[in-house]
């Protein structure tokens, strides 16, 4: 009170709100007996920004990692409490649910069982325009609108704020390395679901 900012403090109160919620359909599970029959997973579609560090408050505008990097809890009967670092994509957590208890993967997921080290795309498709990939440590951005490129060392700059693209010679390494693969993503995905493709049956096959 009096030191958050209203932004910020209403974005406390939100999840002081969720966490009840989420409280009162734990202690219902644990209360009829559900919960050592029950996998729990609490997450959400995306982080917030409360700073300023990229111009924006809130949500939607880009894809750094404050709007990017959302909660993950798994709560799985008879596992031990761990925490892993690594990072992981939104689109493999239903396959991963699937693996876990013996059930089929859809041949139409683009998501797979989590493993570590799998390239992440992201978009923001608001008053923005940002496509992203991170592949091991690097995030590469580009502007939908200009195609304007950035490329952050994620390990040595977590706050994203020293652009790796500085120079002619810069950007085109990185768009060799990070570059194509997510334009080869993006063109993909525009395809498949411009043409309805799933409607000939075909799976979706992006990288």
């Amino acid at each position: 009170r009096g030191d958050y900012n209203k932004s910020v403090n209403d974005y406390d109160n939100s999840i002081y709100y969720v966490d009840k919620q989420v409280g009162r359909l734990l202690d219902y599970l644990e209360s009829e007996g559900f919960l050592n029959d029950s996998i729990v997973v609490v997450t959400s579609d995306h982080g917030e920004i409360l700073e300023r560090r990229h111009k924006n408050l809130r949500h939607g505008f880009g894809v750094y990692d404050e709007e990017v990097n959302s909660p993950l809890i798994i709560y799985i009967p008879g596992q031990e409490h761990k925490i892993i670092d690594e990072r992981v994509r939104h689109l493999d957590v239903i396959p991963t649910l699937l693996d876990i208890t013996g059930f089929n993967q859809s041949d139409y997921f683009q998501g797979k069982p989590m493993v570590s080290g799998r390239n992440i795309f992201l978009m923001a498709q608001n008053q923005n325009f940002k496509l992203g990939l991170i592949k091991d440590d690097v995030k590469y951005v580009l502007d939908g609108f200009n195609y304007v490129p950035e490329a952050y060392n994620l390990t040595e700059d977590p706050f994203e704020l020293n652009n790796l693209v500085n120079s002619p010679k810069s950007q085109a390494l990185y768009h060799e390395e990070y570059g194509k693969i997510l334009y080869s993503w993006y063109r993909c995905q525009v395809n498949y679901y411009d043409k309805e493709k799933w409607k000939k049956g075909e799976r979706i096959l992006c990288p």
